[in-house]
C-alpha cells in the first residue's frame, strides 16, 4: 500500500513530487496509527466488494433484471430526459398527473406513479394470461384435492394400522392367558392324581381331574419268512375300539383335548379343580406345595388365582 504523508501543498497526485512523498506499507508491518487505519478501511472495502461479488454470482439472472428493473423504475422521471421535454412541450408540468382525472378541474387526480411493466415470457396474444391463469388455478385446486385425498388416505391406512396392533396385542394377549391357563390346568392334575393316589383314592371325582392313557395292543400278523427270520406288520386299530386307563389301571374315558374347549368352558375347569386341590388336599398349584390343613392354607397362600399371586411376586 501506498500511503501520502500529510501534505499542506495541493500538489498533483502523478507528480514526482507527490510520489517520492509516499512510503510503502506492506501488509502486517503498519507502524503508526494513521497507517493502521488506513489499512483497516481498506480491508473492509475489499471484503465488502467479495461478498458483493459473492452474493451477485448467486443471483439468477431474471432476479438480477427484476432488480434493475424496480430500481429504475422507483427514480423519479429526470426533467432532462428527452421523455419529459416532449411531455412539457404539451403542456405537462411538475407536479401534474396523467390519464383520467377522477375531477376535471383537479389536475393532480389522475395516475403519478409510471404503470408496472409485465414482462411476458410467451408469444401469446392477449388475453392469454387470463386463460393461463384459470388453468394454473384449477390445476392447484386439482392438486389440492388430491393432496387431501393423498392425506385422508394415509390417515385412513394409519387408523387402520394403529386398530389392526391394537387387536393383535389383545389377540396374544388372549392366547397367552389361554395358553397360561391349560398349563395350570395340566399341573393341577398332576398334583390331583398323584395326592389322591397317596390317598389311594380309585377313580377321580370329576372323570378328567386325572389324564388318561390310550391302551397299547401289540397285535401283529406274521408274513413270509425270511431266512430264520419273520416280517412282521402292525394292525392299525380303529380310534372307536380304542380304550383308555388311568395311571392305576382303571378304565378311564377318552381323554379330551383342552386346546379344543373354549375359554370360558377352561377358566370353569381350572376354577374347579382348584377348589378340589384346596379342600381336599390344602394344596395351591400356584405356591407349588401342600399346606398342613385348611387353615394353615388359608393363612399361607395368597388366593385361589394366579393374579393374587402374581401381585404378591411384585
Amino acid at each position: 500500500f501506498l500511503v501520502a504523508k500529510m501534505s499542506d501543498s495541493e500538489d498533483d497526485f502523478m507528480s514526482d513530487k507527490y510520489l517520492a512523498g509516499t512510503e510503502e506499507i506492506r501488509p502486517g508491518l503498519a507502524k503508526t496509527n494513521h497507517q493502521r487505519r488506513i489499512m483497516k478501511i481498506e480491508n473492509e472495502r475489499a471484503e465488502a466488494e467479495a461478498e458483493r461479488l459473492r452474493l451477485q454470482k448467486l443471483k439468477k439472472p431474471h432476479h438480477i433484471e427484476a432488480e434493475r428493473r424496480e430500481e429504475v423504475m422507483a427514480k423519479p422521471i429526470s426533467t432532462e430526459s428527452k421523455g419529459f421535454a416532449l411531455m412539457a412541450k404539451m403542456g405537462f408540468k411538475p407536479g401534474m398527473s396523467l390519464g383520467k382525472k377522477k375531477d376535471e378541474h383537479d389536475l393532480g387526480s389522475g395516475i403519478k406513479e409510471p404503470i408496472n411493466i409485465v414482462i411476458r415470457n410467451h408469444r401469446g396474444g392477449l388475453g392469454v394470461e387470463s386463460e393461463e391463469v384459470e388453468r394454473l388455478k384449477k390445476e392447484e385446486s386439482t392438486a389440492k384435492g388430491r393432496i387431501e385425498a393423498q392425506l385422508k388416505r394415509m390417515k385412513d391406512r394409519a387408523r387402520m394400522a394403529d386398530d389392526l396392533s391394537d387387536d393383535y396385542r389383545k389377540r396374544a394377549r388372549m392366547a397367552s392367558n389361554r395358553k397360561q391357563i391349560i398349563g395350570d390346568i395340566i399341573k393341577s392334575r398332576k398334583a390331583c392324581v398323584e395326592m389322591d393316589l397317596r390317598k389311594e383314592v380309585e377313580l377321580p371325582e370329576e372323570s378328567w381331574f386325572w389324564p388318561s392313557y390310550k391302551e397299547k395292543k401289540i397285535d401283529a400278523i406274521p408274513t413270509t419268512a425270511v431266512g430264520s427270520t419273520g416280517r412282521y406288520f402292525k394292525r392299525e386299530e380303529d380310534e372307536d375300539d380304542a380304550k383308555y386307563h388311568y395311571s392305576n389301571g382303571k378304565e378311564a374315558p377318552k381323554e379330551e383335548r383342552f386346546d379344543e374347549l373354549t375359554d370360558e368352558l377352561l377358566e370353569e375347569r381350572l376354577e374347579q379343580i382348584t377348589v378340589y386341590l384346596r379342600s381336599v388336599h390344602s394344596y395351591c398349584v400356584w405356591c407349588g406345595c401342600a399346606f398342613v390343613n385348611e387353615a394353615d392354607l388359608d393363612g399361607g397362600c395368597p388366593g385361589p388365582a394366579r393374579d393374587v399371586h402374581d401381585e404378591g411376586d411384585e
